[in-house]
């Protein structure tokens, strides 16, 4: 196996995907080939209203007019051409400071209209309805339950992205499914009476051929979160709707997921607002459920993402636009993806990395610094320029050593990238530097694409300074989601003194004191819920009270509520809804314990209506004083809204949970 190395060609200063380079070393193979334009998360260095966009870059129809209190949001996304990432690269742009690329999905509609803001100097009555928000996968909006008395949608607007762009329409990938033009599709196909009603006919009418399963992802967490499917139901809210593009959520690793996530959030805050200046009010509080997550990246909360929906939340919530953002723990607790541990000068260790067969997905492991809440040293980022890394395959030559600012490629006998070393003193997936090594697919049905082959990987590590060397590694989630056509297949480290279970054979679901293994259940949180804002939510097990085995922990930033989401150790998963009417399916994960609190959050939300006739311009006066953590300090006070905002009472949470997290009460099978 041939091997080449070579500097990274990064200016000092300049951060950019880890997973970029990845693309660019195995011609953007698995995009689906070179492409034209791609989707990019960016972080700028001025605020998005002032900001040029230079040639090989066009901003998002989203942010090119930003929503109400995001006129300074620093973080937006676009469309850049491969040559102008390069150009980033090298040092050309100076006012991109980082960048994360996404899937390219359709090319992009280039003479779109931004959805517009509300108005200043409306005159306004009041303040509109709390409104939830759900970005998942599959939402069977035209549900029965998410009907209103009349027969109308509670759905606000759905955009499906994965949908068929439309000339000259509002957004530049995808396709925006109105109130009323659900209403008109539920009209079209209204049964005669006695006569069933067939929610499949209307799904196909809308275009949303995903819907046509049993049950889906989104279908679940919205029924946990609008229709109270695990709490004694309440009224039904009012809810916008986004489908990530498929390709997406197939991905599980989530590395696509910062673009289209904050194009999301951008379009929830937008429709939000158009909802509210049809109806003549004030734009109310957003709860947005986002039940999606990464194992590997950033876990300090300076992520592309994290940061990106942290400063969101902030400017929002100081304009006097209430917004939560509720994330999962992850599930990942027990998956064997995470190691960490200390390298004395001059010594070198060995993670053995064992990646399936018949895996059709890249696979990746992250290296990072320890954090200081691990090993107590805040200078750790600074000496992983002293790591030299080497990736060893299970026959043939190895990729490297690697040391900082270096990157190594392994190709086959034909010459095809079947794996790369990336060491970034300066990486876009967070502060400080990190260490990014790929592998590509064991297994592709096309014969000419690149196979790495299955076994047993080794990463050597040797720390050649002159310090200990705290390391932490965490693998991306790569498994195969409900319904995707992808086949990827999780990889693990494997360590001798890592203990699976205790002396009678149970389960262990925390690490024995004094062991010595590398490999570590700690520390397995959600990256992207590692911010200063979000509320994040881990699983707990009705029965007992105790954390659910898979529900990740965190060192430095644990979750800050449990919910139920397993009835039992015996009996995994709690009920929830299908796609159709009378449909229930039994399920689990931190992903639907998520919702649960999102509807909790919904009901904590601060009321204090403007006057009746107010005059209410952005930026202006808040309704109410909620500030940037309003959503965090409810759970973490356990007393509602801010002091003097009034509430509708709601049972409170009680201690317990893995980390000290408090408890949301909930009825396991309430159907």
């Amino acid at each position: 196996m041939p091997r080449t190395e070579s500097p990274i060609p990064v200016v000092h200063g300049r951060r950019v995907d880890p997973y970029w380079l990845w693309a660019e070393a195995t011609g953007y193979t698995s995009l689906g080939g070179p492409p034209d334009r791609i989707p990019v998360l960016l972080e700028l260095d001025r605020p998005l209203e002032a900001l040029a966009p230079p040639p090989g870059l066009t901003l998002g129809s989203l942010h090119r007019v930003p929503a109400q209190g995001l006129q300074a949001a620093r973080h937006c996304t676009g469309y850049a051409t491969p040559a102008f990432l390069r150009e980033c690269a090298a040092g050309s742009h100076p006012e991109i400071l980082r960048f994360e690329i996404g899937l390219p999905i359709v090319a992009p509609v280039s003479a779109t209209q931004p959805l517009q803001p509300l108005d200043a100097g409306l005159a306004l009555d009041g303040v509109f309805a709390p409104v939830l928000a759900v970005i998942d996968d599959g939402l069977p909006i035209v549900h029965p339950a998410l009907l209103d008395p009349s027969g109308a949608p509670r759905c606000l607007a759905l955009w499906d992205q994965d949908g068929p762009p439309l000339e000259g329409g509002l957004l530049d990938y995808g396709r925006l499914l109105s109130r009323p033009v659900v209403a008109q599709a539920l009209r079209a196909h209204a049964p005669a009476t006695g006569v069933p009603r067939d929610d499949g006919r209307i799904y196909e009418h809308l275009g949303l051929p995903r819907l046509r399963r049993r049950w889906t992802h989104g279908s679940a967490v919205l029924g946990l979160a609008a229709l109270g499917a695990a709490r004694p139901p309440g009224p039904v809210p009012h809810f916008i709707g986004v489908h990530l593009p498929r390709r997406t959520t197939d991905d599980t690793s989530g590395l696509s997921l910062g673009v289209h996530v904050l194009d999301a959030l951008h379009f929830v805050l937008k429709q939000a607002e158009a909802s509210a200046g049809r109806a003549r009010m004030h734009p109310g509080a957003v709860v947005v459920n986002l039940s999606f997550g990464r194992f590997a990246g950033a876990h300090d909360g300076s992520g592309l993402l994290s940061a990106a929906i942290d400063e969101l939340i902030e400017l929002r919530n100081r304009a006097g636009l209430p917004i939560a953002v509720v994330l999962p723990a992850g599930n990942g607790h027990l998956s064997r993806g995470h190691a960490r541990g200390e390298l004395a000068p001059g010594a070198s260790r060995r993670l053995t990395w064992r990646i399936q067969p018949d895996d059709r997905t890249p696979s990746f492991v992250e290296l990072w610094p320890a954090t200081p809440s691990e090993h107590g040293r805040a200078d750790a980022g600074t000496r992983l320029a002293s790591l030299t890394v080497t990736l060893h395959p299970p026959t043939g030559a190895a990729c490297g050593p690697v040391g900082a600012g270096w990157q190594a490629v392994l190709a086959d006998a034909a010459g095809g990238p079947i794996a790369t070393v990336h060491h970034l003193r300066s990486g876009a997936a967070g502060d400080g530097p990190m260490v990014l090594l790929a592998v590509a697919p064991t297994f592709a049905l096309d014969a000419t694409t690149p196979t790495a082959p299955a076994g047993c990987w080794s990463i050597e590590l040797r720390n050649d300074g002159a310090d200990p060397l705290p390391i932490a590694a965490w693998i991306q989630r790569d498994d195969r989601f409900a319904g995707s056509a992808l086949g990827g297949r999780p990889s693990r480290f494997e360590d001798t003194d890592y203990q699976r279970f205790d002396a009678l054979g149970r389960p262990l679901d925390t690490d024995p004191p004094g062991s010595s293994a590398w490999v570590s259940r700690a520390d397995t949180i959600n990256p992207i819920a590692t911010g200063r804002h979000a509320v994040v939510v881990g699983a707990r097990e009705a029965a007992t009270g105790r954390a659910s085995p898979y529900s990740a922990a965190g060192a430095a930033r644990p979750p800050q509520l449990t919910a139920v989401a397993d009835a039992a150790a015996t009996r995994p998963g709690i009920l929830s809804h299908g796609t159709r009417a009378g449909s229930r399916v039994r399920a689990n994960g931190t992903s639907l314990a998520a919702p649960q609190v999102a509807r909790w959050l919904l009901e904590q939300v601060p009321r204090a209506p403007a006057a009746p006739g107010a005059t209410v311009a952005p930026g202006g006066p808040p309704p109410w004083p909620p500030g940037p953590d309003w959503a965090r300090q409810a759970v973490a006070q356990r007393l509602g809204p801010p002091q003097g905002v009034a509430a509708e009472p709601v049972p409170p949470p009680v201690d317990a949970g893995r980390g000290g997290a408090a408890a949301l009460p909930s009825a396991a099978d309430h159907p």
